[in-house]
């Protein structure tokens, strides 16, 4: 009775072992011939590509698919289904190279030099060790991407020369952080001496004009807080904006549009132009490049009118032309860079 149970048991178990066995061999199968399908339609696509890579990867795909029919035939059915989804992979590797447009390539590749060309001589002259290093590494994966794109190996030709716009763009950022660190340092200081020269002139029995002082000095402490704190863009624009308050506190006082504050004013315009010109020319949006062109009319005009000693006209232009420039070099300061 116990050898009759005991041979029971035994059937029951092989025969769900075979069941589990046969599901198995079956999935496995069903991988193994949709890698074969895959292979088959994507041979003769890889091959006239002329792509060495692309026909390197079909190789070793087709080595692991045939691993994976001799695991298959041997019952090692996970393996197999292991390998053949590795096959798949490498097959799928190979279309995607070749699916890559060579002239595409190629033109991502001109516009990666064009960039270095652009940004090289800036670097160099800025003479930023941190920059230069990024700047190389930048050359280096261009020349690699050159040589990708020599052998046909497109998609890698791709990924380096996008990677060397990047690094180069890197580059031109930490100069131009640099940059824009003394320009606005250099404001924060011109600022403090308008604020010294208006302490000077303001009469103690002018209430308003008081306020219109120690507004102005508020935001300039709130602008050196920020520059100490690295953050350059609020501290531009709160500098600018202390500036705006003493431009009041000017024009509030007696005598304000003399021939020697018009002066002054159009001296201040002619060192704000000659200080951003450049960065906003090659780094301003569009926006801000309009904004300086239209400043620039105006600063013409002011100069114009005080040779004619038409000082209040000239005084007036001259604000305006303060508060286009400033907010040209605010839009320069708040836009990356996008090249």
């Amino acid at each position: 009775m116990r050898t009759c149970v005991v041979v029971l048991s035994l059937i029951v178990f092989g025969a769900l072992a075979f069941g589990q066995n046969g599901e198995e061999a079956k999935q496995a199968r069903y991988e193994l011939e949709i890698t074969d399908r895959l292979i088959e339609r994507a041979e003769p696509l890889i091959v006239e590509s002329g792509n060495e890579e692309a026909v390197r990867l079909l190789t070793e795909a087709k080595d692991l698919q045939r691993d994976a029919w001799r695991e298959f035939n041997q019952q090692r059915y996970r393996m197999a289904k292991g390998l053949t989804n590795l096959a798949r992979y490498r097959v799928k590797q190979a279309l995607e190279l070749i699916a890559v447009d060579s002239q595409k390539v190629a033109e991502e590749i001109r516009r990666t030099a064009e960039v270095l060309d652009e940004v090289g001589p800036v670097i160099k002259r800025a003479g930023i060790k941190e920059a230069e290093e990024v700047f190389r590494l930048a050359l280096g994966e261009q020349e690699t991407a050159r040589r990708y794109f020599d052998g046909k190996r497109y998609a890698l030709a791709l990924r380096f020369t996008r990677a060397g716009r990047q690094h180069a763009k890197k580059a031109l950022e930490m100069v131009r952080r640099r940059g824009d660190r003394e320009r606005i340092e250099a404001e924060l200081k011109r600022t403090d001496e308008l604020l010294a020269r208006a302490k000077e002139k303001m009469s103690s029995g002018l209430a308003d004009r008081r306020e219109q002082f120690e507004r102005a000095a508020a935001l300039q402490k709130q602008a050196h807080e920020a520059f100490g704190q690295s953050r350059f863009v609020p501290a531009l624009r709160l500098t600018l904006a202390a500036r705006g308050v003493l431009l009041r506190f000017w024009e509030s006082g007696p005598g304000a549009a003399d021939p020697e504050l018009t002066a002054a004013a159009a001296e201040e315009n002619d060192r704000l132009i000659a200080n951003w010109s450049a960065a906003i020319e090659a780094d301003g949006p569009n926006e801000a490049r309009a904004l300086l062109k239209l400043a620039k009319e105006q600063q013409a005009r002011v100069r114009a009118r005080i040779a004619a000693r038409e000082y209040g006209p000239a005084y007036r232009e001259a604000n305006q032309a303060r508060r286009t420039l400033n907010r040209a070099i605010e839009i320069l300061e708040a836009s990356p860079s996008d090249r």
